[in-house]
């Protein structure tokens, strides 16, 4: 089985600031992982610290302390000594000949997750280099004595181990350095290869007879579960045809009580069809006799108010008679009134004028008797005795003319 390569976690140099999260991304030419990078070339006022690094700084070859990524503007005695990485870094490296509980040897494959908590303390105190004999040694120990206490047969129970004991032993060894190990796990056992060639072969015996062992397992299995099949049909077929007959059986008896419900509708529904017909037709007649009663009150009605609007036409019309005789013999009172102010003033005028007016009354006076001569001359029905009609006619008609005209005789 093809071994992994274990990981060198070492310090480079870089030429520019702003490459040193690929060379931190990058295996060096000698396989080796950069955590720390050393700057050769420095700022002249802008000085820049990418993302995913931090850096130490110094002042005239003093140091002033950690610089978070960002820019800056410092004069050219600022300078960036070293730039650490912040992600989680992956380290592997093998433990070989770890004696198990039953003294054989085996190897290990073990994986950690790091990062660098404090960058000034890391560097100064004890770099990359030093770092991993100390994380090596450290893991060793504490991986040789989790395999003591296991045997071979246990030994690939191993694989994937995670153990918080082996985690906090390792944390209180690297967190004075500025490390902090996050995750540590046994990713592979190796055995020896005449022992694993022994334990695979055992392996595959009892693999074989396990695996006989099922398949008679199985096919009992399958036996039985035909044999149970088979009377789970006989009982479902039997539970159905039951289930039938009693469906049937409720069917009918619900059939039943459908039709006696639909009898008992229909005489109930013939019932109060015939007690509604009877209270419609009581109804009716108590509603033609209360219509005849109004209609009888209505026509009462009419005539009275016909009678009282006659005699309201009467008693209107005699006081109308009486207002209007009342207002004639006004009128005639009137006239009568004034006519006698008229002949008042006609007796008062003709007073005046009396003695102007006898030769003008006297000449109307003739005339008039003229005029009566001459309507009576001129009706055939009066008759006149005398020598001659005519001639006495013409001769009133002739005196009276003489009088008109101021003849004494004529």
């Amino acid at each position: 089985m093809a071994t992994r390569p274990e990981t060198n976690l070492v310090q480079a140099r870089v030429n520019k600031v702003m490459d040193a999260p690929i060379m931190f991304g990058e295996k060096t030419d000698y396989g080796g992982t950069p955590i720390v990078l050393l700057v050769t070339k420095q700022h002249t006022l802008r000085m820049k610290i990418p993302i995913g690094t931090r850096a130490i700084v110094s002042r005239r070859g003093a140091s002033v302390g950690l610089y978070e990524p960002g820019l800056y503007i410092r004069p050219p005695f600022y300078r960036i000594d070293y730039l650490v990485t912040t992600h989680h870094i992956p380290y592997h490296f093998s433990v070989n000949a770890c004696p198990t509980k039953d003294n054989v040897l085996i190897s290990l494959d073990v994986d950690f997750l790091l990062h660098v908590e404090d960058p000034e303390t890391f560097v100064y105190s004890i770099g990359p280099e030093n770092m991993e004999e100390l994380l090596r040694a450290t893991q060793a120990e504490t991986v040789r004595g989790l395999v003591r206490t296991v045997t071979i047969n246990d030994a690939y129970d191993l694989r994937g181990y995670e153990s918080e004991d082996m985690l906090k032993t390792l944390n209180e060894k690297m967190n004075p350095y500025g490390i902090s190990v996050d995750q540590v796990t046994i990713a592979n056992v190796a055995l020896p290869q005449h022992l694993a060639e022994s334990m695979q072969k055992e392996t595959t015996f009892e693999t074989k007879q396990i695996e006989q062992m099922k398949k008679q397992e199985y096919s009992l299995l399958i036996h039985q579960d035909n044999n149970v099949l088979k009377r789970l049909v006989v009982d479902r077929t039997n539970e159905k045809l039951k289930v039938e007959e009693e469906a049937k059986m409720s069917r009918m008896t619900i059939q039943h009580q459908i039709d006696d419900l639909s009898a008992r509708a229909r005489a109930i529904l013939a019932e109060i069809q015939a007690d509604t017909k009877a209270e419609v037709e009581c109804v009716k007649a108590q509603s033609e006799k209360e219509i005849g009663s109004k209609q009888n009150e209505v026509k009462l009605m009419l005539s009275q108010l016909e009678t009282e609007a006659e005699m309201e036409a009467e008693r209107i019309l005699a006081e109308a008679a009486k207002q209007v005789a009342e207002m004639k013999a006004q009128a005639r009172v009137t006239i009568a009134s004034d006519k006698a102010q008229a002949i008042s003033a006609l007796a008062a005028a003709e007073k005046q004028v009396a003695k102007a007016l006898v030769a003008k009354r006297a000449y109307e006076s003739a005339l008039a008797k003229i005029e009566s001569i001459r309507t009576l001359s001129a009706n055939p029905n009066v008759v006149i005795a005398g020598e001659s009609g005519d001639s006495v006619m013409q001769m009133m008609m002739m005196r009276e003319s003489a009088k008109v005209l101021g003849m004494k005789k004529f």
